[in-house]
Formats: structure tokens, C-alpha cells, sequence
């Protein structure tokens, strides 16, 4: 036997146990968006986000770019993450950047989605002190970046 529908989901080889059994496979599409109050008027040049959720792990890439907007500081923040991360202070939803233009930090840049949400903050470590990064006050501003990260049910 290769696999076998169960009342727990998708079962391989012999295997019984429902904890082992693939309960929920999806693959989709979101539009990422900047937050926070900091921001406002934004005027978006690229909004695209793909996911695949396998089980509680949500794997995908996005980018997010704008060529203007209205205020400035706070926390660079993307909106629009598919499905809401579990509460896990103790390994943070980190995600990497492969393109970062327009914003001025010191340090490697990092993301993290934040606990209980669907948004994520932007943060640089530099030296092991990490900072947030802010949105400038003016001019293009694009985020190129892959995510991994452990979904609520």
C-alpha cells in the first residue's frame, strides 16, 4: 500500500498514525501591502506574494515595491501573510531577504512574522543589537524576500 485516505487526512506506506497523516495541502496567492501608521498613500508599483501550506508550515516568497508614499519612521512592516502564525516566542517566524532597496539600516537585514498576525516587521542586527528599520521619508522602496513560518489551525 502506497498511501490511504484516512478520517485524519493522507496516510503513506503503512503507516497509521494520525499525527503523521497530511491533513491539509494548499497552494495560493496574497498581495503584500506596507503597514503601520507610519505609512499612508502609497503608490505600488509590485504587489505579488505566492504561498504552498503543507500541514502547519507555510512556505512562499513575495515582493512588495512602491515608488512613493506618504509619511516616514516607525517600522517598515508587510501586511497580507495568508494565514495567522502560531504564538512561538522561542523561534521567531524569521524570513530573508533577497532584495532590500530604499531603506537605511546598519547591519544584516531580517524579518520576522509577528506572533498571533498575518504582518511582519522589518529589523537589522548589527552586532548582535538588533533595530528596527523605518520607512524613509521619501523615494522607492522594494522588498524582495522568502518566508517559512509555523501557521495556527
Amino acid at each position: 500500500q502506497i498511501a490511504a485516505f484516512s478520517i485524519d487526512g493522507l496516510l503513506f506506506g503503512s503507516d497509521s498514525a494520525a499525527a503523521n497523516a497530511l491533513d491539509d495541502y494548499e497552494e495560493g496567492t496574497f498581495t503584500p501591502t506596507w503597514g503601520s501608521a507610519a505609512i499612508s498613500s502609497v503608490n505600488y508599483s509590485i504587489q505579488f506574494g505566492k504561498y504552498t501550506k503543507i500541514g502547519n508550515r507555510v512556505f512562499g516568497l513575495f515582493r512588495v515595491s512602491s515608488t512613493g508614499h506618504t509619511g516616514s519612521g516607525g517600522v517598515a512592516q508587510i501586511n497580507g501573510f495568508p494565514f495567522t502564525a502560531v504564538n512561538n516566542t522561542s523561534a521567531y517566524h524569521h524570513f530573508i531577504f533577497g532584495h532590500m532597496t530604499g531603506f537605511s539600516y546598519t547591519g544584516s537585514p531580517y524579518g520576522y512574522i509577528i506572533s498571533n498576525n498575518t504582518y511582519a516587521q522589518c529589523v537589522a542586527n548589527n552586532n548582535g543589537s538588533n533595530t528596527s528599520i523605518p520607512y524613509p521619508t521619501s523615494g522607492n522602496i522594494d522588498i524582495i524576500a522568502s518566508f517559512m513560518y509555523e501557521a495556527g489551525t
